[in-house]
């Protein structure tokens, strides 16, 4: 097999169907010779995926765990240049043929293979190991945020890895690839946590993790894992909260409350200082937050502590004056019910960062009535209210959209008008000569006068 697909390789644009019918039983050829691993890697130039039929990745994927026992390595590096590859080409591609025939595009084709990698991700976790599967799940899980200046971001680190959780990062529900960014985000989580690893194996992990996954979402199913193996694993996940960013993240702040509960009882007198610093740092994290907020978040993370071992004198006497009061230190477990954690709701203010105060009110309020539009919107039974109001509030950013960009040019406001299109394609087709084809036409010719030069081939 290896010997026949180089005689592919050697004339790849008229032997593409030959490397798809091959790709079938190459993973069992590397497993029976290893040596055969650099004829599987060559087939994963971007030039042979861009015009060979997408099946023959379809294949690969569906044998990942195949290709992990010969090589780890290898089976990565599939997954990943799987996932980087983008395809918008919507040439027809033949599924079946016969009494019935279907049709599929390339886009359609890559799509699916993703979806497939998301099925197949715990069993490749399970046989090529936890520390292999986390370049993965960063790539899977991280969206393009635009310049690192630009986004607000909460800082974490642990060991020698520096790393950001960003602030606002679109639902795992809203992605491409059929949701498989939150397939690959849950296996990953279920695997760690059923996985039987020394404190020295799970040190390397959070590592890892902290250099490279920045999704809130998926630090999220990190640390609800880690709480419920709080020996190791958690006692390993203090690191990456000792920093405050995980305890002052909205969206991650529920889940490190839930590890911090568990955890406590587990760490020594200097690991403690070291938490209580982090809880009393986290609270001037956000920007540009108020004092009732401060206190706010420093209330919901001192009721995680036990009162018998607190050390630090301000704690000591904050939590003194919650029991007194009759504060009951609940942590909350339900998707529905994570912001109840949170002392407010994300702002306008905290999405946007210092670039807040170079915006007029209206277009405060403009921006503000799209953010507040959009997550009723998202769900899937969403009413047609929901959908004339996000329709309404991108009509309205979108008359206002060129004059923001060119005087204050806010990726996040760029974020703002994509995730809202997205969410009303879902639910609308936006057909010609109708409102809403109309408002994604003026959308899109805004923003094609928006690119730069420099922009342009990048973003075209």
């Amino acid at each position: 097999m290896a010997t026949m697909m180089t005689t592919a390789l050697a004339v790849p644009g008229e032997r593409g169907w030959l490397a798809s019918a091959l790709a079938r039983f190459l993973p069992d050829a590397v497993e029976v010779c290893p040596a055969h691993a650099e004829v599987l890697r060559r087939t994963l130039e971007s030039e042979l995926m861009a015009s060979w039929p997408a099946m023959y990745l379809k294949h690969y994927v569906t044998n990942i765990v195949t290709i992990a026992r010969a090589d780890p390595r290898l089976a990565q590096d599939v997954l990943l240049t799987i996932w980087r590859f983008q395809e918008d080409r919507q040439d027809v591609t033949s599924m079946t043929q016969g009494v019935v025939s279907l049709n599929s595009t390339r886009k359609q084709d890559i799509e699916h293979i993703k979806w497939l990698i998301g099925e197949k991700f715990r069993n490749f976790i399970i046989e090529g190991g936890l520390r292999r599967a986390v370049p993965v799940l960063a790539e899977a899980t991280t969206q393009d945020p635009g310049p690192p200046s630009m986004v607000p971001s909460y800082p974490v680190s642990a060991g020698s890895a520096v790393g950001q959780v960003d602030l606002w990062s679109s639902p795992f529900r809203c992605g491409t690839a059929h949701h498989s960014a939150l397939t690959i985000s849950t296996s990953f989580a279920e695997v760690m946590q059923t996985t039987e690893i020394t404190a020295d194996e799970a040190d390397d992990l959070v590592v890892d993790l902290v250099a490279t996954v920045r999704h809130p979402e998926a630090w999220r199913d990190l640390l609800r894992a880690a709480a419920e193996k709080p020996a190791v694993l958690g006692r390993a996940f203090v690191p990456a909260l000792q920093t405050g960013g995980l305890l002052a993240h909205p969206e991650t702040r529920s889940a490190a409350c839930m590890l911090l509960r568990s955890v406590v009882s587990h760490l020594s007198d200097t690991e403690l200082d070291d938490l209580e610093t982090a809880i009393l740092r986290a609270p001037s994290l956000p920007d540009n937050a108020t004092d009732e907020r401060r206190g706010a978040i420093m209330d919901q993370l001192v009721r995680c502590l036990d009162a018998s071992r607190v050390r630090h004198p301000d704690l000591a006497r904050r939590l003194a004056h919650l029991v007194a009061d009759g504060v009951t230190p609940e942590i909350i477990d339900d998707d529905d019910d994570l912001g109840k954690l949170s002392a407010e709701p994300i702002t306008l203010r905290d999405y946007l960062g210092n670039p807040y105060d170079d915006l007029t009110q209206e277009e405060r309020d403009t921006l503000d009535s799209l953010r507040q539009a959009i997550d009723p919107a998202e769900k899937d039974d969403a009413d047609s209210d929901a959908l004339d109001m996000l329709e309404t509030a991108l009509r309205r950013a979108v008359d206002g959209t060129a004059a923001l960009f060119v005087r204050v040019p806010l990726h996040q406001a760029r974020e703002l008008l994509i995730r809202a299109t997205e969410v009303l394609i879902k639910h609308r087709a936006p057909l010609p000569s109708t409102p809403l084809g109309e408002l994604i036409i003026s959308l899109l010719l805004d923003a094609t006068t928006l690119i730069t030069t420099d922009e342009a081939d990048e973003q075209r």
